[in-house]
């Protein structure tokens, strides 16, 4: 990046000029430069006066009939030209998306849970679609999804509905919460009525440590009366079936992920009551809403989970 004087030494100049340089250069000719730029010759022959004063050089010399170039003025020829390009490109519209020749970094913010659900998926399609993007997965902890997405550390975050956040937001897809507990767990009923489930010692699972889902499910719980016992809490819903292995504990997590457990590493306790669905939602910053990969993205995303 330019330093602050490299500024200052810019602003001093008239880069407007630039491009009378290019057509004096290229034609060695104030004439012709005046019809290409479609300017008057002595307004031309005037730019062409502050060029050398500005250079300190002739620039442009005559031999005979024609003119040509000084050695200064050959030296300058392709760093204009190469100069005038970089500027068109910052003012030339790009063509249409392409995620075949898209490059970047793309950083996902989600619990394992999400990793599994929607990661192996769009980690294929990324791959097969736009080879030159680079995705990465990244816990999402105990930082709420607008200090993350604000301080760059994610470009988007999938997970659960967080409150009060001033962020853009895709609902993806619900999932009902289910009882789990240990495989053949002596006492446990294959049906759950209220007071039944909230008389069993749980398992709380809370992946970003803040304890979103033991509100959402707690607040619920309150709301027909009840009220349940935590015993344990871990990090990680895959982590499960092995902290209710050789335990008498239950817990409740997003139906999809059982699919995800090893065969026979847990049984599954229907629920004779109402509870809230984990709800999963894509979230962004408008700092990145019109990014074309981060668009595309959150579009995989979505069709991904229609199809599902």
């Amino acid at each position: 990046m330019p330093k602050s004087a490299d500024f200052a030494a810019l602003r001093a100049h008239d880069l407007n000029h630039l491009t009378v340089l290019q057509a004096l250069l290229a034609t060695k000719s104030v004439t012709q430069a005046a019809r290409q730029l479609e300017l008057s010759q002595p307004a031309l022959s005037k730019s062409l006066e502050r060029l050398r004063r500005e250079f300190d050089d002739p620039l442009l010399v005559r031999e005979g009939n024609r003119m040509r170039l000084t050695p200064r003025a050959q030296e300058l020829a392709p760093l204009v030209d190469a100069a005038l390009d970089q500027v068109a490109q910052v003012f030339t519209a790009k063509g249409p998306f392409d995620p075949a020749r898209a490059r970047g970094r793309q950083r996902i913010g989600a619990n394992d849970y999400v990793q599994i659900e929607l990661g192996v998926p769009l980690l294929q399609r990324v791959l097969e679609r736009a080879p030159l993007v680079r995705l990465e997965f990244r816990p999402v902890g105990l930082l709420q999804p607008e200090q993350l997405l604000a301080e760059g550390l994610v470009d988007l975050v999938v997970g659960p509905n967080w409150p009060n956040l001033s962020l853009r937001r895709q609902p993806l897809y619900s999932d009902p919460f289910v009882a789990v507990a240990a495989p053949g767990r002596r006492g446990a009923p294959a049906r759950l009525d209220l007071e039944a489930f909230c008389a069993l010692p749980q398992l709380d699972v809370s992946p970003s440590g803040a304890g979103l889902l033991r509100t959402l499910i707690d607040n619920a719980l309150a709301a027909q009366g009840a009220r349940r016992e935590l015993s344990a809490m871990c990090s990680s819903f895959l982590a499960v079936p092995a902290m209710l292995a050789r335990s008498d504990l239950v817990a409740l997590v997003p139906q999809r992920i059982v699919a995800r457990f090893a065969p026979g590493s847990v049984q599954v306790l229907d629920l004779d009551f109402g509870l809230p669905d984990y709800e999963v939602s894509l979230w962004w910053h408008n700092a990145t809403h019109a990014d074309p990969l981060a668009r595309w993205l959150r579009d995989q995303l979505v069709e991904l989970t229609k199809a599902a």
